[in-house]
């Protein structure tokens, strides 16, 4: 009996397209790291500024389940048709595992597969790369909800005492707007629209500042640093920090007069 697991590219079930990917598949704990130090002529060791990580590099161990030389071919097809685009280059896909459903990797095919018809059922290491290593989960985080067909609350993903948040709120008065972070650090996408006097947003100790402005339609990615006003660059009228929000509860502090806006702070939950 071979040990299996659930692996998902695209929500595709690798096993219902005949493919088995086998429990011995390299799965880093970690990606490695791009150390960054300084040696000085005529000194021991170095100066340390710290470490940045790699890619992270997948290698599933995979055998094709097959009747007959024929259906073997079909498999290979639809496994091929999955990895590449329609120009036949490599495109990016969701990466999922059985026992972390709720989380995903953007991989993409990156390297070379040679296929051993030796054995019973035909074997392949498929070589996957996350140029960006982090997990992410698949529900952004104004759909964290109890009794959400999409969230089990069984993995580290989400527990017992995530309060929720991402919901769109109208904004009237001065106030705090609360931002729950299950994972990493964050830089979400803050979504702002309709009038206000003078508007600030802090958390964290960084804050910025809108200014003055009347039916306006604000879309500030502090991930990307781009900040959109109206379907334009609206860089120009944006002062101060990018806001970043920490593991656990956070609070947006909103200041301002004749405030009448609503405000939206949407992120994928991000995990090693």
């Amino acid at each position: 009996m071979i040990g299996e697991e659930d692996v998902f590219i695209d929500d595709i079930k690798l096993q219902d397209i005949g493919i088995i990917v086998k429990l011995d598949s390299q799965e880093p704990l970690l990606p490695s790291t791009r150390d960054q130090f300084v040696t000085i002529p005529g000194r021991h060791g170095a100066y340390d500024y710290g470490a940045w990580l790699q890619p992270r590099t997948f290698e599933l161990a995979c055998m094709f389940k097959r009747k007959n030389y024929t259906d073997l071919k079909q498999k290979i097809r639809k496994f091929i048709n999955l990895l590449l685009d329609y120009r036949g280059r490599p495109k990016d896909l969701k990466l999922r595992f059985g026992d972390e459903p709720q989380k995903y990797y953007t991989v993409r095919y990156s390297g070379a597969i040679s296929l051993d018809r030796l054995v019973g059922m035909p074997s392949f290491i498929l070589p996957l790369t996350a140029y960006n290593p982090h997990a992410y989960t698949i529900t952004s985080n104004d759909e964290v909800t109890w009794g959400s067909k999409e969230i089990t609350f069984l993995n580290t993903a989400y527990t017992f005492g995530h309060t929720g948040g991402g919901k769109t709120k109208n904004i009237t008065s001065p106030q705090n707007y609360p931002v729950y972070v299950s994972g990493l650090v964050v830089r979400p996408v803050i979504t702002i629209t309709g009038t206000g006097t003078n508007v600030t947003l802090s958390t964290n100790s960084k804050a910025c500042s809108l200014g003055t402005f009347t039916n306006t339609n604000w879309i500030i990615d502090l991930e990307e640093y781009t900040v959109i006003r109206n379907g334009v660059n609206g860089l120009r009228d944006f002062n101060g920090d990018f806001l970043e929000f920490m593991p656990g509860q956070n609070q947006i502090s909103i200041g301002g007069s004749n405030l009448n806006f609503t405000i939206q702070v949407k992120f994928e939950d991000k995990f090693m």
